[in-house]
């Protein structure tokens, strides 16, 4: 992140992310995407404007965000937070 703030002043966005689900802590995926979305990356990496959730099955890998109603729940609690509330450019 410093590094590649460093030589640009552009936004930074983060391409692709995911969370998979803990069978030994079911709340563990919704903990980490309120966390991340809404306290990490917005403290630590400001500059960070664009975030991808990765939300599609492969392998029968459990990071699709309906993974669990906790899960989902939390994306949308992220996705109304002002934070990531913006107009397309017209």
């Amino acid at each position: 992140y410093a590094d590649i703030t460093a030589v640009s002043a552009l936004p930074v966005m983060i391409a692709e992310t995911a969370s998979l689900e803990d069978p030994l802590d079911p709340s563990a995926k919704a903990n980490w995407i309120t966390s991340a979305f809404l306290q990490e990356i917005p403290r630590a990496f400001p500059r960070v404007q664009v975030a991808l959730y990765f939300d599609a099955p492969i392998g029968g890998t459990q990071q699709v965000l309906t993974s669990s109603a906790d899960a989902f729940s939390a994306f949308t609690q992220v996705a109304a937070s002002p934070l990531y509330q913006a107009l397309a450019p017209g």
